[in-house]
């Protein structure tokens, strides 16, 4: 090889070193992203009871089924009504489902977590210590009267919102299901401020 070649073969080798250098000692550019997992929704907690392997409380992810409280209590006994159970039922945090044996005549299969009040009314077996404002009255407190569940509590608020309030307790038969045998049973319970 002759001397010139020599040379630049030299500052060949010096300019790829150099280069290879600088991209080692220079730190990268701009900021780094950080990924991190998406937040996992907190469990539901459901009480699962009555004609069931293991009663007790259930820690279960959010969306799951009756079916599914079924399963995490160890399965149905052998003299559970499974017929009177939708098993498709969404659950709900703080719900308690009580699974009836056969022979067991209209056995509630699930309740609502119910407030202070409610739970006193329940264990005294008797009517709401007052009447209730239909203008006022949270769902909790409408379903303290008799035959007034979560469904048509909603309606009786959506009635109100919708139309002003209610002007007189005989327009709570306006709402649909709310005919004069149940107006009736209710007239004495409720008022209208």
């Amino acid at each position: 090889m002759k001397n010139w070649q020599h040379t630049l073969l030299g500052i060949l080798i010096g300019l790829i070193l150099s280069g290879v250098l600088y991209i080692i000692a220079v730190p990268p550019r701009g900021t780094s992203i950080e990924l991190i997992p998406a937040p996992t929704p907190a469990p539901i907690l459901v009480h699962v009871d009555g004609e069931i392997q293991h009663p007790g409380v259930y820690p279960l992810p959010r969306e799951s089924r009756v079916q599914d409280a079924i399963q995490a209590a160890g399965g149905l006994k052998e003299n559970a009504n499974h017929n009177a159970v939708n098993l498709a039922e969404r659950l709900k945090d703080g719900q308690k489902l009580n699974i009836p044996a056969f022979g067991t005549p209209n056995a509630p299969v699930e309740l609502p977590a119910a407030p202070q009040k409610q739970k006193e009314i329940a264990a005294a077996g008797s009517k709401p210590s007052g009447p209730i404002d239909l203008n006022t009255a949270t769902a909790e407190d409408l379903q303290t009267l008799p035959g007034i569940g979560p469904s048509r509590a909603q309606q009786i608020i959506d009635y109100r919102e919708t139309h002003g309030g209610f002007k007189t307790i005989a327009d709570l038969q306006n709402i649909s299901g709310i005919g004069e045998a149940t107006f009736l049973k209710l007239k004495d319970l409720i008022i209208v401020n």
